[in-house]
């Protein structure tokens, strides 16, 4: 038979295989005819088990080894996706699986291993830039955020990206987008010249941010089924298919050093807690109470939305799967309030922690919050786009009204009065609610 199938992360571009003969698809070797047999059906269905459409992508390669003919791309095709695509499955147990998770777990030791050695042997009072050495020493002990920048841009911003161009992917900053703060903070903890730091507000602050790490770590792993590198953010697909040629050198930008701003930028009040002059300031504050207070809202208010949203995509994939219609739009719980809770909840928290630094007289450690929030509703209005131009007419219909009657981010009573009680319009559930029961008589 000649089979059809869509490349996943080729801008659905169709590829015509050939007649597959039996042999091509038969057991393998030191196979039974049963496994054969349900090989072959998993290539005619075009997908791996669980019928993945961006998974059906591997089984492209598994038909072209078996001696399928496969028809060069056409002029126009974009050929970037099977080189930076975004999607590359593979098993738990596999072994590009557990390399990948064996140079995760080593990425940063080169920071770590640096620090160890500024820490142990530079005095604290270390001024002088006359040797390369000395240099390294004076920058440490003097200007701590200037080397964590260093650090970052030689083992980060370079180090990562040299990793992502050996593999095709720059996978990896995304696991490390979670881990990288807490540790920043420790290098402010632990700086010989962070004595004087009150001990109250430094567990305060460092707790805080490692419960903030782990939620979302947790949350990135579930949401990657628990692999490694299996996919890279869709925006720097998006970049690298549109600038296929220079995509190597631009991606230094795009992926490496948009990072460093934001991750040491973000975590400037760390510092601000540490190593300011007023660092020793008591604890207790009605400042200290109201960063505490709204660092916790935000961590919980993400910690729902993200929840919310992962149990809404499991219910439309059990819909799927039964045939029966989706749900259009997710506007319940958390997502009635607003249509990104989530990102709420990520600047709320670091809003608050940005408040330490107001307190302790370094309110300029929160222009690094106010780059990020900046670069957040840059990736806000990026990912409302992609949706809309994804996702089928009707549904993108639902999710206008949706945009419409919804805040982006931070609910206003007076501009959204029905979202909480008040009888003035129709809210927007209302109008979901119908067109739900619309698309699934249909």
């Amino acid at each position: 038979p000649v089979l059809t199938r869509t490349c996943a992360g080729a801008g659905n571009t169709k590829a015509r295989l050939g007649p597959v003969r039996a042999a091509h698809i038969g057991p393998p070797r030191g196979g039974s005819m049963s496994s054969g047999l349900r090989r072959s059906a998993r290539l005619r269905q075009g997908a791996r088990p669980g019928g993945s459409a961006q998974r059906s992508a591997a089984g492209f390669s598994t038909m072209a080894a078996a001696g399928a003919p496969v028809r060069k791309a056409a002029a126009g095709e974009e050929e970037t996706s099977r080189v930076w695509g975004e999607y590359r499955w593979h098993a738990r147990g596999s072994r590009q699986n557990i390399g990948n998770a064996l140079l995760c777990a080593v990425a940063l030791w080169p920071s770590i291993a640096a620090t160890v050695v500024l820490f142990t042997q530079c005095d604290k009072d270390a001024s002088s830039y006359a040797t390369f050495a000395q240099g390294c020493c004076a920058l440490a002990m003097q200007a701590p955020i200037g080397m964590v920048n260093v650090l970052f841009f030689l083992n980060v911003t370079l180090g990562f990206w040299l990793v992502g161009l050996v593999q095709r992917s720059f996978w990896l900053i995304d696991p490390y987008w979670t881990v990288i703060p807490p540790l920043i903070g420790h290098f402010y903890q632990l700086h010989p010249r962070a004595g004087n730091a009150n001990a109250a507000r430094s567990a305060v602050a460092l707790t805080l941010t490692w419960v903030w790490s782990v939620r979302l770590t947790h949350s990135y792993f579930r949401r990657e089924d628990w692999k490694f590198g299996e996919r890279e953010d869709w925006r720097y697909t998006k970049m690298a298919r549109e600038n296929p040629k220079s995509w190597w050198i631009l991606s230094l930008f795009a992926v490496g050093l948009a990072q460093q701003p934001m991750l040491c930028g973000i975590t400037m009040p760390l510092a601000s807690v540490h190593l300011s002059d007023t660092a020793d300031k008591p604890f207790g504050t009605a400042l200290d109470i109201l960063a505490t207070v709204f660092a916790v809202i935000g961590i919980v208010l993400a910690y729902f939305a993200d929840n919310q949203l992962r149990q809404f995509m499991e219910e439309n994939a059990a819909r799927k799967a039964k045939n029966e219609s989706v749900r259009p739009v997710l506007n319940t719980g958390v997502w009635r309030y607003s249509r990104h809770p989530n990102y709420v909840g990520e600047q709320t928290w670091w809003w608050a922690l940005g408040l330490f630094s107001v307190l302790l007289g370094e309110a300029w450690a929160l222009s690094g919050t106010a780059f990020n929030s900046l670069v957040l509703a840059v990736v806000t209005v990026m990912t409302e786009q992609r949706m809309l131009k994804n996702w089928a007419a009707d549904r993108a219909d639902q999710y206008r009204n949706y945009q419409r009657e919804t805040a982006v981010w931070i609910p206003i009573p007076f501009l959204y009065p029905w979202k909480f009680g008040c009888p003035s319009g129709r809210s927007s559930a209302h109008r979901e609610d119908s067109a739900y029961e619309r698309l699934s008589s249909q």
